[in-house]
């Protein structure tokens, strides 16, 4: 939880929203998906904690001495969240991305402010999502590899998530990923845009070396031991030239 604390409230634009006292304004408390606004000013409070001049409470110094060190509890917090979502009640070891995505997934639902018509569109999106189809259905074979008719897609695509999805949490965080196929026979291109807040990145493989180490045990009175075969991935150490 920490971790996911400290880099929220180093979010520039995040933090100085919740420290200037608009988010009052923008919560919206006719949302059945929100937390009627608990979750939100239980967040402002932390926030305003971590970056207040007064911050903090005495504790003895390490040395033993009358020092003081300024530290902040986010219990109220870590409570206020568990009274919405039991599951990361207890001590055990939780995940933090997992946190993460609850709290900015519960944040946006504070202020989210969807604005669709009563026809379910956003104002300018038929015409866009005209063309949507046109693309989605060429004539032929043709395929929509124009990237006038590929940003059409993700326009469209990005106003539909705006249409339900309208927040300061949604400005900041969310984003678009596309996914393209083709078919390498008839050359037809498809399209997807799917929202996103993360994007988990794997870890290169090529920057770790795979090795097989076999021990030979010494002979010790005449007894011979087996042969142990061990495998190690190690990171390779960039070589340095020395001047001599």
């Amino acid at each position: 939880m920490n971790c996911v604390i400290q880099c929220l409230s180093h979010t520039t634009k995040l933090c100085e929203f919740f420290l200037s006292e608009q988010y009052e304004k923008e919560i919206n408390l006719g949302n059945p998906f929100g937390a009627q606004g608990q979750l939100a000013r239980s967040f402002a409070h932390l926030i305003r904690q971590l970056w207040s001049c007064t911050k903090g409470r005495s504790q003895p110094s390490q040395e033993g001495g009358t020092g003081s060190a300024n530290w902040i509890d986010p219990s109220e917090f870590r409570q206020t969240v568990i009274q919405f979502a039991p599951q990361f009640k207890g001590q055990a070891q939780q995940d933090a991305q997992e946190f993460m995505a609850y709290v900015l997934d519960s944040l946006h639902e504070e202020f989210n402010r969807p604005c669709a018509t009563q026809d379910g569109l956003l104002h300018g999106v038929g015409d866009d999502h005209a063309a949507l189809g046109r693309a989605e259905e060429p004539d032929g074979n043709k395929s929509p590899k124009t990237t006038p008719e590929v940003a059409t897609k993700a326009l469209c695509a990005w106003k539909q998530h705006k249409q339900r999805n309208s927040s300061l949490i949604v400005d900041m965080f969310h984003g678009q990923l596309a996914n393209t196929i083709m078919c390498p026979h008839c050359g037809k291109r498809s399209d997807n845009f799917e929202p996103l807040v993360f994007l988990p990145l794997p870890v290169p493989a090529k920057y770790q070396a795979s090795f097989q180490v076999t021990v030979l045990p010494t002979v010790s009175q005449g007894i011979i031991s087996t042969a142990v075969t061990y495998g190690i991935k190690a990171h390779p150490i960039p070589f340095s030239p020395v001047s001599l």
